[in-house]
């Protein structure tokens, strides 16, 4: 007679592994959620008591703290209804950030992945939930390690600021196996350095309040619709990135900066096609992203990158006071209220009052007020440069009231090279 250790002994069983992250398992080719999986078939299964799978003697990967994922996929919404009104919210900008989800997914043929940075609308929260993230964004570095092959975002403001330019350059280059990919969300502060410049992708996606009626599971159909379509997309994105590289590369576009906007748009442009989305014009996707390639290339071949965009942004966004063309006292209050002016062949700014301007606040945020290496030392590098503690008494902004003592930065007009300004004149009468 046997006994009960013999009769479990006897037993036949598999057993269990326990995949530790969100996302693609490669010793499985499953790309595995907290309660579901899809297979390398792209068929969705859920999991069973106990978060198993027992058909792939999987274990589901524990759920990160305070992070929710969509469960259910709503049979009855239909992803190209629910892409049409994001294409109408968020316009070919919110197709491209879609096209860095899809590619992130399959991004195994890939040496590097772009760093995204989205500095516009909150296209995401959408974008998340399309891709069953039931939340806005993680909020510490180390919690990108619980996710494999996925793009995972960052709540607005949150960490970027305290990253090191190492940190995000071993992302780009994939240093770690199936590594994640990483998507900054309205952080108001382009990309600066040239190294992270050249592995970083900056769209500004605008927005309109268009998708809050949509529930998780109904945007779940998206992220469902590509998983469905996996093999597809394994076989043929790297191919098509290469093609939309090299004909970015013929326009005069820098290698790294082909790729990485080549990689989002294959992504856009195969979704574009698999579900015949004709009210997309596919050659708007390439205009839009051989155009913020082209404007990366441009920062790139500048030793002061920040500095020059700084500078060209003042001078398109700003009406200058110029001093040659208005009366002392009305020129004074002018720079007074604008932060800035032109005196005698010479560009003066104060700082604080320029980084307050709600243009340059989108651009240039609170990390480059706080942490001046990044702007400030570029401004210092520039050739046309002078001097940031030149002092001028300029009247309040009452002509009654004394006047004070502000501190200005200088820079060179010749050496800047503007021949064109707009500036405030004297007002007629």
């Amino acid at each position: 007679m046997f006994t009960l250790a013999q009769h479990i002994q006897s037993q036949q069983y598999s057993q269990i592994r326990k995949v530790e992250k969100v996302g693609f398992d490669s010793e499985s080719n499953c790309h595995v959620f907290p309660g579901f999986l899809y297979d390398k078939n792209g068929t969705r299964h859920e999991s069973q008591e106990y978060g198993l799978f027992h058909e792939f003697s999987l274990s589901a990967p524990k759920v990160p703290k305070s992070y929710c994922f969509v469960q259910a996929v709503d049979d009855n919404a239909s992803p190209e209804q629910i892409i049409k009104v994001f294409y109408q919210a968020h316009g070919i900008e919110g197709v491209y950030l879609l096209g860095a989800y899809i590619s992130s997914i399959f991004a195994t043929g890939f040496d590097a992945f772009p760093l995204i940075e989205n500095t516009g609308s909150d296209a995401y929260k959408h974008l998340n939930r399309m891709f069953f993230l039931d939340f806005d964004g993680i909020k510490q570095m180390h919690q990108v390690d619980g996710y494999s092959q996925w793009l995972v975002p960052f709540e607005e403001n949150s960490a970027r600021a305290k990253l090191k330019e190492d940190e995000l350059k071993t992302f780009y280059h994939r240093e770690t196996p199936n590594q994640a990919a990483l998507f900054f969300n309205r952080y108001f502060g382009e990309f600066s350095t040239p190294e992270l410049l050249a592995c970083s992708v900056t769209a500004g996606c605008s927005g309109f309040n268009m998708m809050k009626s949509y529930k998780p599971a109904e945007l779940a159909v998206v992220g469902h619709t590509v998983m469905a379509n996996r093999q597809h997309f394994e076989c043929t994105v790297k191919d098509k990135t290469q093609l939309i590289q090299q004909q970015f590369i013929d326009k005069g576009i820098r290698g790294d900066v082909a790729f990485n906007h080549a990689v989002l748009t294959a992504g856009a442009e195969l979704f574009i096609k698999i579900l015949g989305l004709c009210f997309i014009n596919v050659e708007d996707l390439y205009d839009y992203a051989y155009r913020l390639a082209a404007r990366r290339t441009e920062l790139l071949s500048s030793e002061q990158p920040l500095a020059d965009k700084f500078l060209k942004m003042l001078f398109s966004k700003i009406n200058i006071p110029d001093f040659s063309s208005m009366e002392k006292d009305e020129a004074e209050l002018a720079s007074y209220s604008t932060g800035v002016a032109i005196k005698r062949g010479t560009l003066l700014f104060t700082m604080p009052k320029i980084l307050k301007n709600e243009a340059f606040k989108r651009v240039f945020s609170r990390g480059y007020i706080h942490k001046h290496p990044q702007l400030f030392n570029q401004l210092q590098q520039h050739p046309a440069y002078i001097t940031k503690d030149h002092r001028l008494a300029i009247a309040r902004p009452s002509l009654k009231e004394d006047k004070h003592q502000i501190r200005y930065w200088m820079f060179d007009m010749e050496l800047l090279g503007v021949s064109e300004l707009t500036t405030v004149t004297k007002k007629d009468g």
